[in-house]
Parts: structure tokens; C-alpha cells; sequence
């Protein structure tokens, strides 16, 4: 079970330790000696005492929106060699694929996207956000940038990470690390100016997950909020999330037990729900229709969907019987069609696209090459206007 916890213990030591400091201060300014009794609490409501640590790369989050242009497509993105972005297309119904196109980036992660209409590009920008560890300071943070239709960069910003919460001397203590897992980032409407909502999560540590979104500035069009924390619990892996409309936002995650959790936002931020399973990989996510999304994880190297529709989940059921898969998957819709397209990385480096893969039928399998893929990937279908 998943678990909402408190502050941690390494928080409050830290914390009397920085009072401890601050008394003896005062004490040599002022020739008085002071002692500090103190009981260091233990984490509130916990599952587990241990930390567990993941080398695993990513979940997939991906955001569909209504055909609205002329000019469907489906992008593909990973980790590529010497940490680049990898990123192919093709036009949604082909099956010719653009060649792999390679940014020299420091990705420290699995990337992920979501494609929102912008107000300097009349033919929308793809958002890509990814872990990285080029930061001064050694701690790793989250970046963004967005391609245009060439997959050329035309921005580049860094969100960096939650400042530490507590530092000696300006230094951060040695546990604080940044960003530790791949970002998941979801859409839920239009702010203003042209401008719309994205909102992006990842976990500071196995014990705490944080978020950050954009909000509207009148003026400047948006501005980021400040990190917060959205919960304390044990987590395994990355997360993964949705929006199915502008009041609700799904996050998933895997915990100790290996079951896949979600918590859900609907006006406020409800407990994690426990969708059970015995998975080995992070969870992703993917939308069919309006208040609809599947699921998917790996247990035993075979992919295993779940379905929400009507306000309830379905139960488990295997979507790839053949197996073969290595690492977390990612999905997309298969264009407009009802179907989903499944990317499944293997443990030599390559990429296969399982086409129109839904509840089992047998799917057409594509290999999309790579060899030297070193992350989940990350999938979505958008139009435009030619």
C-alpha cells in the first residue's frame, strides 16, 4: 500500500542541527552557553524504513488532442547515444519514418512530450521536457524545449529543481540531488494570450514527488510556479500522467509492493488508489477518447493494459502476449482511429512499433532501429495545418 508520509527524519535532524549552529552563534557573541535537547521524530505513516533506490529510465506520458488540421502525424522520442535527444516522425497512416534526428543535449533521463498550440509558431511547437546533469552545482534538474516542425530547437529553458530545504553555509547537504527521476507533463487547457496550461512532475527522491505548472502573467503570457510537494510516499521508477479535461489530472507511479498507484485531481488532490499488478517497469499513459485512457506496464517482460472509461478501470489484461519487451514502453494513439500504438524498447538498444495494438489483437510489428536507445521512449500524435 502507498502511503502518504510526513517530513522526513533526515528533515529534522537537519533542522536542529541548523539551531544547534545558530545557538552556539549566539553563544559566543554573548558569553552564554546553551544546550539543545532534542528528539529527532520518525517518518509519520510509513510503508516501508528503506529507501528504494531505481536506475530505471522512464515512463511515458503523452497528451491527444481533437484533429484540428490538415496534417496528421506521430513523433517518437528517447534517449540516444552519448545522451543525445533522439526524434523521428512520420505522417500518421504511412509508414515511412523520418530518419533519427539527434540533438546534442545532457539528457539524464527519458524524455517526454506534449504538443500545444503556440502563439510565435501558427503550426504549434512540440514541448520536450528531460532530466538533465549539466547543472554548475552537480544536481540535476528539469529542461524544456520546443521543436518546430523540422524537429529544429526554437527555445530552450531550464526549470531547475526545488531549492534545498536546508543548506550550511549556502551549501545544499550532500542527500539533496535535484531531480532524481524522468518528468511526466500534462495539458488541461488554455490559460490565455495563446498560451496553455502544462504542469510537470518528477520525484525528488524514492520518498518525494514534486510538481510545478505554468501560470498565466498578464504581460509576459506565463510565468512557472514554484516547485512544490505534492506527496511523500515510497515510489519505484518514474511517474506518468494525464489530463482528461480541465478539472482532472491522473499521476501513476510504482511503489515498493510493485503495484502501480494513482492519485487523482479533481478540484483537489485525493489519496493514492492502489491499481494493484506485479510490475517491473514504470507505468505509462494514454488517452482513446475524452474521459478515457489506458494503461500499461511490464511484468515478466510482457505488457499488461488496463482501460478507464465511464468512471471506472477495467482489470488487467495482457496487450503484448509475445513478450520481448525491455525497459517501460511508451503509447500513443494510432492517429484518430480508436487504436494504440504501442513503442516497445529491447535490451539490445532498438525500438519496435507495435501498430494498432488494443485489448490483445494482434498487432503489425515495425522496427523503428536505434541500437543504441538507452531510454524509454516517448510517443504523440498531433495535426497541424499544412
Amino acid at each position: 500500500m502507498l502511503v502518504e508520509r510526513g517530513r522526513s527524519a533526515h528533515y529534522h535532524v537537519v533542522r536542529l542541527l541548523r539551531l544547534a549552529l545558530t545557538l552556539g552563534a549566539a553563544w559566543l557573541l554573548s558569553g552564554f552557553m546553551v544546550f539543545l535537547l532534542a528528539t529527532v521524530p520518525a517518518y509519520a505513516h510509513t510503508t516501508s524504513s528503506t529507501s528504494d533506490a531505481t536506475t530505471e529510465q522512464g515512463s511515458t506520458t503523452v497528451n491527444v488532442k481533437t484533429a484540428t488540421g490538415s496534417v496528421m502525424r506521430q513523433d517518437v522520442f528517447a534517449r540516444g547515444p552519448n545522451n543525445t535527444l533522439a526524434h523521428r516522425w512520420r505522417t500518421v497512416g504511412t509508414h515511412t519514418w523520418t530518419p533519427w534526428k539527434l540533438l546534442d543535449l545532457h539528457l539524464a533521463s527519458a524524455p517526454t512530450a506534449i504538443q500545444n498550440p503556440d502563439p510565435f509558431h501558427s503550426q504549434g511547437v512540440i514541448h520536450v521536457f528531460y532530466n538533465t546533469q549539466a547543472n554548475s552545482d552537480h544536481t540535476s534538474s528539469i529542461e524544456r524545449i520546443g521543436l518546430d516542425l523540422n524537429g529544429n530547437m526554437v527555445f530552450h529553458e531550464n526549470l531547475f529543481s526545488r531549492p534545498c530545504e536546508h543548506s550550511f553555509g549556502g551549501f545544499c547537504a550532500p542527500s539533496h540531488l535535484g531531480i532524481i527521476s524522468a518528468p511526466a507533463v500534462l495539458s488541461r487547457g488554455q490559460l490565455h494570450l495563446g498560451y496553455y496550461h502544462e504542469e510537470v512532475f518528477a520525484l525528488e527522491d524514492a520518498h518525494t514527488m514534486v510538481h510545478r505548472w505554468l501560470v498565466a502573467n498578464d504581460g509576459r503570457g506565463y510565468v512557472w510556479s514554484d516547485w512544490k510537494v505534492l506527496s511523500r510516499a515510497n515510489y519505484v521508477g518514474d511517474p506518468a500522467a494525464i489530463s482528461l479535461g480541465p478539472n482532472r489530472m491522473d499521476v501513476f507511479i510504482r511503489s515498493t509492493d510493485n503495484h502501480i498507484y494513482d492519485k487523482t485531481y479533481n478540484g483537489s488532490w485525493g489519496l493514492w488508489q492502489d491499481l494493484g499488478g506485479d510490475y517491473q517497469s514504470s507505468p505509462t499513459v494514454t488517452s482513446l477518447a475524452a474521459g478515457s485512457m489506458m494503461l500499461f506496464a511490464l511484468t515478466n517482460n510482457t505488457i499488461s493494459g488496463r482501460t478507464f472509461s465511464n468512471g471506472s478501470w477495467g482489470a488487467w489484461g495482457k496487450a503484448d502476449p509475445t513478450g520481448g519487451a525491455s525497459g517501460t514502453i511508451g503509447a500513443s494513439r494510432a492517429g484518430f482511429s480508436g487504436q494504440v500504438d504501442l513503442f516497445v524498447p529491447d535490451s539490445g538498444g532498438f525500438l519496435w512499433l507495435h501498430s494498432d495494438y488494443l485489448n490483445g489483437n494482434n498487432a503489425e510489428i515495425q522496427l523503428l532501429g536505434g541500437g543504441q536507445i538507452t531510454s524509454a521512449p516517448a510517443a504523440l500524435v498531433w495535426s497541424y495545418s499544412a
